[in-house]
């Protein structure tokens, strides 16, 4: 207990009895005795005490947890019935455009002259980059 062996015991032992003296050593030993019970009593009721609301904590958790694990079901079964709603089917036929196809433009301009940057552009002249040649 304590890190306190047998040796050291004894030297406690005859210390206090040299302090105290033969008459004394048996009432203090008496008090000391007292005072150990009475703190291992102490520490006892705090100890049940703390794993009596453990208890009741993890009692009040487990009956929370139920009716959130059923509302966490009943939404997920919504929002999956709603993705599925929203799902169309696929057609039967392949869709038409409803506009003609047409020919896009070159990024430099319609006509390939050379571009200048703007406000609205400031990499305007950069455009030939993309196509891995310069603009002219």
């Amino acid at each position: 207990m304590f890190g306190v062996g047998p040796m050291e015991m004894l030297v406690i032992a005859v210390i206090a009895l040299l302090v105290f003296g033969p008459e004394r050593l048996p009432e203090i030993a008496g008090k000391i005795g007292r005072g150990v019970r009475e703190f291992r009593a102490a520490t006892g009721e705090l100890t049940t005490e703390f794993q009596r609301a453990m208890v009741e904590a993890q009692s009040t958790i487990d009956d929370v947890k139920q009716p959130a694990i059923e509302v966490r079901q009943t939404a997920e079964s919504a929002l999956s019935t709603v993705r599925l709603d929203q799902v169309e089917p696929p057609s039967a036929t392949d869709p038409t455009p409803d506009t003609p196809a047409t020919v896009a433009r070159h990024p430099n301009g319609s006509n390939g002259a050379k571009r200048f940057p703007t406000k609205d552009d400031p990499l305007a002249d950069l455009g030939g980059f993309d196509d891995g040649r310069p603009s002219s």
